[in-house]
């Protein structure tokens, strides 16, 4: 949303979850699974929306910023995670956040096709950020996914997020219950579209962790090709794990099962 004005973007927002719920998702409840825009004009109204949202039958939201507003997590959020844990409500972050209120990001053409290539350098600073601040001591029950971002390359953050916390951990004041990596397969779930090398390394990201997307209709979809390419990516996978990665993993995170 491209407003300055917080009573403007928060009136958008509200239409637009509204038509999702009520509307779009209406006609198909048990299979079509509505994620709403949490505003970004500050806590009270995140909290405010995130529960008349639950009310109407989300399953989550998504943020693009912090609750409170901001790119870096301060204690005005924690309102925010409780009432997430509260309503049952993951949180879902797309590649990344954006800066300032309007909450959008401009690329040109070549920006846009390269974006989700770099993705994974927006939402390390995040994941960081949450694990090292100590979110998931304070609420052990929140649930995160990294959207749309891919999962071949977090074997190695997981492993230099345990390192530099072990090195680091006394001089800079940081003190946690676990190791930064037990977090991520507690707290956090990633989804991808075509990542054959993740696919190979998932008992390194978490098998129960992994969620397939499909990105329809933008570009990056893999239709009308997507059993092609699944076909060629989980070509071999066990069953049972496949099954995880493409259905019960998604129904789990969002009590569908």
């Amino acid at each position: 949303l491209g407003f300055e004005n917080k009573e403007q973007q928060l009136a958008l927002i509200q239409a637009y979850n509204d038509w999702l719920l009520q509307e779009f998702c209406a006609s198909d409840p048990e299979r079509l699974i509505g994620l709403t825009q949490i505003p970004n004009c500050g806590i009270e109204a995140s909290i405010s929306e995130l529960k008349r949202c639950a009310k109407l039958g989300a399953r989550g939201v998504l943020l693009r910023n912090y609750p409170s507003g901001g790119t870096v997590m301060s204690s005005e959020d924690e309102p925010f995670w409780e009432a997430c844990v509260t309503e049952n409500m993951p949180i879902g972050i797309h590649i990344g956040f954006s800066a300032g209120v309007s909450g959008v990001m401009s690329f040109n053409r070549k920006g846009q096709a390269a974006s989700g290539a770099g993705s994974m350098g927006r939402i390390i600073p995040i994941i960081t950020d949450m694990v090292y601040e100590g979110l998931f001591d304070r609420h052990p029950a929140l649930k995160v996914s990294a959207v749309e971002t891919g999962a071949g390359w977090l074997p190695y953050i997981l492993e230099q997020l345990d390192t530099l916390y072990w090195r680091n951990r006394t001089w800079s004041g940081i003190d946690l219950k676990y190791l930064p990596s037990r977090y991520w397969f507690s707290n956090w779930s990633i989804t991808f579209v075509e990542d054959q090398y993740g696919v190979k390394n998932r008992h390194s990201i978490g098998v129960d962790n992994m969620q397939w997307s499909t990105d329809y209709p933008h570009n990056a979809s893999d239709w009308p090709y997507s059993r092609k390419v699944m076909g060629t990516m989980f070509n071999d996978v066990p069953t049972d794990e496949k099954r995880k990665m493409t259905c019960d993993n998604c129904a789990s995170w969002y009590g569908l099962l």
